[in-house]
């Protein structure tokens, strides 16, 4: 289940709500599915301090659980947590190592998109909108969908 552009403008301003009131919220994002599923890529949730979804989808009961612990855990933290909800060992038959192990040398980036609450065609609102991979060093870059022109140099 993906959202929907209002869906996203819910998030968004719920996310910009707890910020200015200095309240902890972590933000979780399915970032691939394998099986089928209800959550899809691009899926997200808003989760308070005791890893409640407050708002979003990020898939059923399991999910939900671990998802949950790993906001719980990134809010403790200030650290980013990537989970993988197969089980040890299908990962394990598939060669891979679950946990931050699948990006051992990851750098994580903070940026702003540019929005616009009166003009759809101004916003970018995802990543993927803004920039595509195409390759090992080299991507296509919409440098207009960036707030900031370091984001993307």
């Amino acid at each position: 289940m993906t959202l929907t552009l209002s869906e996203h403008t819910k998030l968004e301003t719920e996310m910009n709500f707890l910020k200015s009131k200095g309240v902890p919220f972590a933000m979780a994002t399915v970032v691939r599915t394998v099986d089928a599923t209800s959550a899809k890529p691009g899926s997200k949730a808003l989760l308070d301090l005791d890893g409640n979804i407050l708002m979003g989808w990020v898939g059923g009961g399991c999910a939900r659980g671990a998802v949950g612990k790993a906001a719980r855990a990134a809010i403790k933290t200030g650290e980013p947590q990537f989970i993988s909800l197969r089980p040890q060992e299908l990962l394990e038959s598939e060669g891979v190592v679950a946990g931050v192990q699948l990006f051992p040398e990851k750098i994580i980036k903070t940026f702003e998109l540019r929005k616009s609450n009166s003009d759809s065609l101004e916003n970018a609102l995802h990543l993927d909108c803004c920039f595509q991979p195409l390759g090992q060093g080299k991507a296509l870059i919409h440098s207009n969908g960036f707030l900031n022109r370091s984001d993307y140099d």
